[in-house]
């Protein structure tokens, strides 16, 4: 039996014919119900990739609120702690929980807050050398952008979603990483600033000495690099990916001035109370090396950022020496043992 079909185009109501042609006005019903069919497909296809892209709103939110959490006792740490962290943290709240319920009203919003964090924040990574956490930003933002713009079907919605995990996933190793004390931001600056070893012995520029270094995972600061941070540097090591650094800071001594080891030790001392906000000196011990020596262990804190620190403070007949080797107080006891190897490594080359 017939159905009873109403003509969209002029409302004009008839029984279903062979050739869903309408009477009246002799247009086909058939084309435009499927083209409001494909319509609202589409409009559906639409509120998914809203919705998932109001999930992953949401979920980037609670990823900033855990990394706040999980780097709360970090000194100097940022992040959604800040205001304006949180202010970024409560707007993805917002257009997440309105995306994820498939209204539009804030769409347009939604597309050019990803947009910007894209090119700002990719910049910005890539600028400092954390490649790591460009690559994540760019997946995180073309992912969004993917469920944001057009009507997203299923194929690109499960593309998307994969990208979102894998930045996810990138994102919570680093902050494993830098929850350990390893520094994401300073190891690419670091590896531009420096080179590789050619010898494990590195000998003094404008002083006779040599020490030996840890492995050759470090490297050779370039020397504008280091003067530019510290005038009074000679050499510098770093280990980019902990933010570990070996320096050697040489005095020339008159000849005939006898240089006295406990005065010259309390002057390091003094110097680094006058540096740092706060100063814990945990070990004044004597160095049993062919220059006389000391070793001084120090916990330090300056502008917020915690480092822990071994100083050889060495007396020859010519110069007076000091070997830092720091990196923060979380990698400081994987690297004790480096640090002590080099400092005893210290040795006067023969004029």
């Amino acid at each position: 039996m017939a159905e009873w079909v109403q003509c969209p185009h002029c409302r004009a109501g008839f029984m279903g014919r062979p050739d869903n042609i309408c009477p009246e006005c002799g247009k086909s019903v058939k084309e435009l119900t499927t083209a409001q069919a494909q319509s609202a497909s589409d409009m559906s296809d639409t509120r998914y990739g809203m919705s998932a892209a109001g999930a992953v709103f949401l979920l980037n939110a609670a990823m900033n609120v855990g990394g706040t959490i999980l780097m709360s006792n970090a000194p100097g740490s940022g992040g959604p702690g800040s205001s304006g962290g949180w202010l970024s943290t409560v707007i993805d709240v917002v257009i997440g929980a309105s995306l994820l319920t498939g209204n539009p009203k804030f769409r347009i919003w939604a597309i050019v807050r990803v947009a910007l964090g894209f090119l700002c924040f990719t910049g910005l990574f890539a600028y400092m050398g954390a490649t790591i956490l460009a690559v994540a930003q760019t997946c995180l933002s073309l992912a969004l952008l993917a469920l944001l713009i057009g009507t997203p079907g299923l194929p690109r919605i499960g593309v998307s979603l994969a990208a979102v995990l894998l930045a996810f996933g990138i994102e919570a190793k680093v902050l494993m990483d830098m929850k350990a004390g390893v520094n994401p931001f300073a190891a690419g600056a670091y590896k531009k600033q420096s080179d590789p070893l050619t010898s494990m012995t590195v000998k003094g520029q404008s002083f006779p000495y040599h020490i030996t270094a840890p492995s050759n995972k470090w490297r050779l600061r370039k020397n504008e690099f280091a003067l530019a941070e510290n005038p009074l540097v000679d050499r510098e090591l770093v280990l980019p990916d902990f933010d570990a650094h070996i320096f050697v800071i040489g005095e020339r001594i008159p000849r005939g001035v006898r240089v006295d080891m406990d005065k010259f030790s309390e002057v390091v001392i003094d110097n680094m109370r006058r540096a740092s906000s706060k100063v814990e000196v945990l070990e004044d011990s004597a160095l049993s090396t062919a220059v006389d020596g000391k070793l001084l262990h120090f916990r330090v804190t300056k502008l917020e950022l915690q480092v822990e620190l071994y100083v050889g403070v060495f007396v020859a007949t010519d110069g007076a020496y000091q070997v830092f080797c720091g990196s923060s107080p979380k990698t400081f006891p994987k690297l004790s043992a480096d640090f002590k190897k080099t400092i005893t490594s210290f040795g006067v080359d023969a004029n």
